[in-house]
Protein backbone atom coordinates (compact mmCIF):
# COMPACT_ATOMS: atom_id res chain seq x y z
CA UNK A 1 0.00 0.00 0.00
CA UNK A 2 1.32 3.99 -0.62
CA UNK A 3 0.41 6.03 1.99
CA UNK A 4 -3.10 7.17 0.15
CA UNK A 5 -4.29 3.83 0.87
CA UNK A 6 -2.68 3.25 4.10
CA UNK A 7 -4.44 6.76 5.01
CA UNK A 8 -7.95 5.74 3.90
CA UNK A 9 -8.07 2.76 5.85
CA UNK A 10 -6.50 4.51 8.97
CA UNK A 11 -9.61 6.89 8.55
CA UNK A 12 -12.20 4.27 7.91
CA UNK A 13 -11.31 1.60 10.97
CA UNK A 14 -10.73 4.40 13.52
CA UNK A 15 -14.15 6.72 12.44
CA UNK A 16 -11.93 9.57 12.52
CA UNK A 17 -13.19 11.11 8.92
CA UNK A 18 -12.00 14.52 10.33
CA UNK A 19 -8.58 13.68 10.02
CA UNK A 20 -8.55 14.02 6.20
CA UNK A 21 -10.06 16.57 4.20
CA UNK A 22 -12.42 14.75 2.30
CA UNK A 23 -14.05 10.99 1.64
CA UNK A 24 -13.18 12.36 -2.16
CA UNK A 25 -9.46 12.31 -2.14
CA UNK A 26 -8.73 11.47 1.11
CA UNK A 27 -6.30 14.13 1.82
CA UNK A 28 -4.64 14.38 4.57
CA UNK A 29 -5.63 16.75 7.47
CA UNK A 30 -3.92 15.30 10.60
CA UNK A 31 -3.83 11.48 9.94
CA UNK A 32 -0.21 10.92 8.85
CA UNK A 33 0.99 12.17 11.94
CA UNK A 34 -0.44 8.98 13.52
CA UNK A 35 0.59 6.62 10.81
CA UNK A 36 4.14 7.97 10.65
CA UNK A 37 4.09 7.66 15.00
CA UNK A 38 2.76 4.20 14.58
CA UNK A 39 5.68 3.42 11.97
CA UNK A 40 8.11 4.69 14.40
CA UNK A 41 6.80 2.48 17.44
CA UNK A 42 6.52 -0.60 15.45
CA UNK A 43 9.99 -0.35 13.97
CA UNK A 44 11.93 0.41 17.99
CA UNK A 45 9.42 -2.81 18.69
CA UNK A 46 11.08 -4.97 16.32
CA UNK A 47 13.66 -5.92 14.09
CA UNK A 48 13.57 -7.23 10.70
CA UNK A 49 15.91 -8.39 8.28
CA UNK A 50 14.98 -4.54 6.49
CA UNK A 51 16.32 -2.65 10.11
CA UNK A 52 19.38 -3.00 8.74
CA UNK A 53 20.35 -0.57 6.21
CA UNK A 54 23.80 0.48 4.58
CA UNK A 55 24.82 3.84 4.05
CA UNK A 56 27.61 4.68 1.61
CA UNK A 57 29.55 8.47 1.04
CA UNK A 58 32.52 9.53 -0.66
CA UNK A 59 35.00 10.70 1.89
CA UNK A 60 37.53 13.47 0.33
CA UNK A 61 41.64 13.69 0.73
CA UNK A 62 41.75 14.74 4.32
CA UNK A 63 38.28 14.12 5.70
CA UNK A 64 37.67 12.21 8.26
CA UNK A 65 34.59 11.71 9.15
CA UNK A 66 30.73 11.42 7.69
CA UNK A 67 27.14 11.78 8.82
CA UNK A 68 23.93 11.06 7.97
CA UNK A 69 20.33 11.01 9.73
CA UNK A 70 18.05 8.05 10.72
CA UNK A 71 20.06 6.15 11.95
CA UNK A 72 18.96 4.15 15.37
CA UNK A 73 22.14 2.09 15.83
CA UNK A 74 25.60 1.89 14.12
CA UNK A 75 26.88 -1.31 13.13
CA UNK A 76 29.90 -2.09 10.98
CA UNK A 77 32.21 0.70 9.33
CA UNK A 78 33.90 -0.29 6.02
CA UNK A 79 36.59 1.74 4.05
CA UNK A 80 36.21 1.10 0.28
CA UNK A 81 39.56 1.74 -1.61
CA UNK A 82 38.74 2.53 -5.57
CA UNK A 83 42.08 2.80 -6.62
CA UNK A 84 43.10 -0.74 -4.90
CA UNK A 85 40.07 -2.48 -5.50
CA UNK A 86 39.43 -3.81 -1.64
CA UNK A 87 37.89 -2.78 1.61
CA UNK A 88 38.48 -2.75 4.97
CA UNK A 89 36.36 -3.37 7.81
CA UNK A 90 37.52 -0.96 10.59
CA UNK A 91 37.82 -1.49 14.15
CA UNK A 92 35.48 0.20 16.31
CA UNK A 93 37.10 2.51 19.38
CA UNK A 94 34.67 4.04 22.10
CA UNK A 95 34.49 7.81 21.57
CA UNK A 96 36.59 7.86 25.02
CA UNK A 97 39.27 5.51 23.82
CA UNK A 98 39.48 7.32 19.90
CA UNK A 99 40.13 10.45 21.54
CA UNK A 100 42.77 9.05 24.25
CA UNK A 101 44.24 7.23 21.66
CA UNK A 102 44.18 9.93 19.04
CA UNK A 103 45.05 13.18 21.25
CA UNK A 104 45.54 15.50 18.74
CA UNK A 105 43.08 18.37 17.89
CA UNK A 106 43.94 19.11 14.28
CA UNK A 107 42.71 16.33 11.65
CA UNK A 108 46.09 17.39 9.59
CA UNK A 109 48.37 15.83 11.97
CA UNK A 110 48.29 12.88 10.19
CA UNK A 111 46.82 11.11 6.97
CA UNK A 112 46.78 7.43 5.63
CA UNK A 113 44.45 4.60 5.27
CA UNK A 114 42.04 4.78 8.16
CA UNK A 115 42.08 1.73 10.31
CA UNK A 116 39.60 2.72 13.45
CA UNK A 117 36.41 4.67 13.91
CA UNK A 118 34.08 5.66 16.40
CA UNK A 119 30.16 7.77 16.53
CA UNK A 120 30.87 10.78 17.03
CA UNK A 121 29.23 13.22 19.29
CA UNK A 122 27.42 15.65 16.77
CA UNK A 123 24.91 17.61 19.25
CA UNK A 124 26.81 21.71 20.02
CA UNK A 125 25.81 23.17 23.28
CA UNK A 126 23.81 25.60 22.58
CA UNK A 127 22.48 24.18 20.24
CA UNK A 128 23.02 27.11 17.64
CA UNK A 129 25.86 28.23 18.39
CA UNK A 130 26.85 31.92 17.32
CA UNK A 131 29.42 32.47 14.49
CA UNK A 132 32.69 33.02 17.30
CA UNK A 133 31.32 29.67 19.02
CA UNK A 134 31.78 27.76 15.66
CA UNK A 135 35.19 29.21 15.32
CA UNK A 136 36.61 28.05 18.57
CA UNK A 137 34.75 24.48 17.59
CA UNK A 138 36.43 24.36 14.16
CA UNK A 139 40.08 23.73 15.64
CA UNK A 140 39.27 20.23 16.88
CA UNK A 141 39.55 16.73 14.94
CA UNK A 142 36.53 15.30 16.40
CA UNK A 143 33.83 17.83 15.41
CA UNK A 144 31.36 17.90 12.15
CA UNK A 145 30.68 21.23 10.61
CA UNK A 146 26.70 21.38 10.12
CA UNK A 147 23.93 22.85 9.80
CA UNK A 148 21.24 20.96 12.17
CA UNK A 149 24.00 18.84 13.81
CA UNK A 150 21.28 17.56 16.74
CA UNK A 151 19.34 15.64 14.21
CA UNK A 152 22.35 13.65 12.65
CA UNK A 153 24.50 10.82 13.56
CA UNK A 154 27.62 10.23 12.44
CA UNK A 155 31.31 8.69 12.44
CA UNK A 156 34.88 9.73 12.60
CA UNK A 157 37.97 7.77 10.95
CA UNK A 158 41.66 7.98 11.71
CA UNK A 159 43.71 8.54 10.36
CA UNK A 160 42.18 11.01 8.34
CA UNK A 161 42.37 9.53 4.32
CA UNK A 162 45.52 10.31 2.05
CA UNK A 163 43.22 9.11 -1.29
CA UNK A 164 39.55 9.46 -2.21
CA UNK A 165 37.21 6.67 -0.52
CA UNK A 166 33.89 5.65 0.40
CA UNK A 167 33.02 4.92 3.52
CA UNK A 168 30.14 2.24 4.47
CA UNK A 169 27.76 2.24 7.56
CA UNK A 170 26.02 -0.52 8.20
CA UNK A 171 23.58 -0.44 10.72
CA UNK A 172 19.82 0.20 11.95
CA UNK A 173 18.12 2.73 9.71
CA UNK A 174 14.08 3.94 10.54
CA UNK A 175 12.17 3.76 7.67
CA UNK A 176 11.63 6.93 5.42
CA UNK A 177 8.77 8.88 7.14
CA UNK A 178 5.44 8.83 5.01
CA UNK A 179 5.13 12.23 3.39
CA UNK A 180 3.70 12.30 0.01
CA UNK A 181 0.43 9.81 -1.06
CA UNK A 182 2.46 7.74 -3.73
CA UNK A 183 5.34 7.04 -0.67
CA UNK A 184 6.07 3.52 0.37
CA UNK A 185 7.96 1.41 3.72
CA UNK A 186 8.71 -1.57 3.69
CA UNK A 187 5.66 -1.55 6.54
CA UNK A 188 3.60 0.06 4.26
CA UNK A 189 4.23 -2.60 1.86
CA UNK A 190 5.05 -5.88 3.03
CA UNK A 191 2.79 -5.44 6.18
CA UNK A 192 0.40 -2.78 6.07
CA UNK A 193 -2.15 -4.33 8.63
CA UNK A 194 0.56 -3.90 10.86
CA UNK A 195 1.43 -0.65 10.09
CA UNK A 196 -2.54 0.15 10.64
CA UNK A 197 -2.27 -1.29 14.24
CA UNK A 198 0.72 0.76 15.31
CA UNK A 199 -0.88 4.06 13.87
CA UNK A 200 -4.57 3.11 15.45
CA UNK A 201 -2.38 2.46 18.92
CA UNK A 202 -0.87 5.92 18.52
CA UNK A 203 -4.49 7.51 18.10
CA UNK A 204 -5.47 6.30 21.45
CA UNK A 205 -2.75 6.91 23.03
CA UNK A 206 -2.49 10.51 21.91
CA UNK A 207 -6.27 10.90 23.10
CA UNK A 208 -5.45 9.05 26.43
CA UNK A 209 -7.86 6.52 26.22
CA UNK A 210 -5.79 3.66 28.05
CA UNK A 211 -8.41 0.55 27.27
CA UNK A 212 -8.55 1.18 23.99
CA UNK A 213 -4.56 1.84 23.42
CA UNK A 214 -3.78 -1.45 25.43
CA UNK A 215 -6.33 -3.51 23.04
CA UNK A 216 -4.91 -2.36 19.84
CA UNK A 217 -1.45 -2.79 21.71
CA UNK A 218 -1.99 -6.33 22.64
CA UNK A 219 -3.22 -6.79 18.80
CA UNK A 220 0.13 -5.72 17.44
CA UNK A 221 2.26 -7.37 19.79
CA UNK A 222 0.74 -10.81 18.83
CA UNK A 223 1.49 -9.36 15.00
CA UNK A 224 4.91 -8.48 15.68
CA UNK A 225 5.44 -11.71 17.75
CA UNK A 226 4.38 -14.21 14.52
CA UNK A 227 7.32 -11.55 12.82
CA UNK A 228 9.98 -12.53 14.86
CA UNK A 229 9.34 -16.07 14.74
CA UNK A 230 10.15 -15.74 11.41
CA UNK A 231 13.52 -13.79 12.12
CA UNK A 232 14.42 -16.71 14.47
CA UNK A 233 13.55 -19.59 12.25
CA UNK A 234 15.96 -17.74 9.44
CA UNK A 235 18.75 -16.87 11.81
CA UNK A 236 18.74 -20.76 12.62
CA UNK A 237 17.86 -22.38 9.63
CA UNK A 238 21.66 -23.21 8.77
CA UNK A 239 22.25 -24.52 12.07
CA UNK A 240 19.27 -26.54 12.45
CA UNK A 241 20.40 -28.07 8.83
CA UNK A 242 23.52 -29.14 9.70
CA UNK A 243 22.29 -30.59 13.22
CA UNK A 244 19.73 -32.08 11.62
Amino acid sequence: MNLLTVRRHFVEKSGRYDLVVDEVDWQDNGADFYINAGQKFIERKINVKKSIGRFFKKLSVGEAGVSFRGCRAIGEVWAHFPEEQVRTRLKKLSYTEFRTKFPAMNKAVDSGSPLYFTPVLLRMYPDKPILSQWEQYLGFFDVLAMSGSEVFDGVLVYPPTDQEIIIEVTGLFENAELTADEDETYWSMVHPEILLLGALYQLEVFNRNREGARDWLEALEIALADIDKDVVEEESFDINQMEG
